[in-house]
């Protein structure tokens, strides 16, 4: 294969997404002998993922702009960078691009076209008519963009591939699922359960309403009624471009309660783990797999998490943690309660997380089927171990 025709183009909304959460997925395709390049509207990260040999292409788009004219100015950008870049793949991240991504790369004669559905997101949870509507639209469009031979479609968990097959989405044999990019298990280090009180709760997130952080406000609420101390740590942003996010003044006025902080974007997760006793995700649904969860098994931290696709693949009740309906402040305060009175629980449920990140979401293997992905999608192909 010619030079020229191992490029890859990565098509995301954010370069700071790709530098936090696919970076693995950019390194396994430059270690596969790709020249990779990352598609996404102008940014703060550039220098980082030029530093990795990466090449960063910026255009204007909207991430949320529905107006057909949008759309379309949107797909005729990205289309003119891939039929100047001619990549033999491209990755679209996120359902939003997987759909306008794979128009650019039909029109452009992409030969390759791989598309990571991270999570449906607010789609799935949201009941209102608006929503509604757009989901029994994508329904229908979604099988006429993406069923085509030189598709794949890649998922972070087995619902949400049985929903798309339940949909005609794509066959079942063009469905790979890979558990996100995993993680570096020798940079997020099994850490001890902190000795200082009280014990510390943090929810890692986008600030959003389907992350389900008011549902923590009010579980430390209950908490603190029953005479239980600890703190409740929230930890990231809220989205501006997401229409669902938690105001910067409601985070705030939360943060004044006693006994919760919000912290926002913090650089090295670590650092939280370290502080931190219990990791906890009270979402709603929509997720792929939240990678917070990750790392914080990595970090050797219990979870408590809400029972919807993706965070239970990963959360497990007996095991490392307790698994809980979502919407349910009172069973997240009992879940707590158990892992604030019960020091030895903590740290059996902590050990046992670290076992299961080891084993399940190690970077280095996940770097392999990325790869033999990438190699199926430009015609090449890769035995991959078992």
């Amino acid at each position: 294969m010619s030079a020229i025709a191992r490029k890859i183009v990565f098509l995301i909304g954010e370069d700071w997404f790709f530098k936090s959460h696919f970076l693995p997925m950019g390194r396994a395709a430059r270690d596969s002998g790709f020249e990779v390049i990352v598609l996404t509207k102008p940014g703060r990260c550039r220098t980082e993922l030029e530093a990795e040999g990466f090449r960063v292409v910026y255009v204007e788009f909207s991430r949320n702009a529905l107006d057909a004219f949008s759309i379309f100015a949107t797909i005729r950008r990205i289309a003119r960078v891939l039929t100047q870049e001619r990549p033999a793949v491209l990755h679209n991240l996120a359902l939003k691009f997987a759909l306008l991504g794979t128009i650019a790369g039909r029109l452009s004669g992409v030969p390759g076209i791989v598309n990571s559905i991270t999570g449906l997101g607010h789609l799935v949870v949201a009941r209102s008519v608006h929503m509604r509507i757009l989901r029994w639209a994508l329904w229908r469009v979604l099988p006429l963009v993406l069923n085509t031979p030189s598709s794949h479609l890649v998922f972070e968990n087995a619902d949400d591939a049985e929903l798309a097959i339940r949909h005609h989405w794509t066959r079942r044999a063009r469905i790979d699922i890979l558990p996100g990019a995993g993680v570096d298990t020798r940079h997020y280090v099994a850490l001890p359960d902190p000795p200082t009180a009280p014990v510390r709760v943090a929810v890692v997130c986008r600030m959003l309403w389907q992350k389900g952080v008011d549902t923590a406000i009010e579980a430390k609420r209950i908490l603190d009624q029953r005479g239980i101390s600890g703190e409740l740590w929230l930890v990231g942003n809220p989205d501006p471009d997401n229409p669902h996010a938690y105001s910067p003044s409601q985070l705030e006025a939360w943060s004044k309660q006693p006994g919760v902080k919000w912290l926002g974007f913090v650089a090295d997760i670590r650092e939280v783990w370290r502080q931190c006793h219990i990791a906890i995700a009270p979402s709603r649904g929509g997720e792929g797999l939240p990678r917070s969860l990750i790392e914080a098994a990595a970090c050797g931290r219990p979870l408590v998490a809400t029972d919807v696709p993706g965070i239970r693949d990963i959360t497990r009740t007996g095991i490392n943690g307790f698994l809980i309906p979502p919407d349910d402040p009172d069973a997240l305060a009992d879940a707590l309660e158990s892992l604030i009175r019960d020091t030895s629980l903590r740290i059996a449920y902590g050990t046992a997380s670290r076992r299961i990140a080891e084993a399940e979401y190690q970077e280095s293997r996940v770097a392999e089927k990325v790869a033999a992905l990438y190699d199926r999608a430009s015609g090449n192909t890769r035995t991959l171990a078992p």
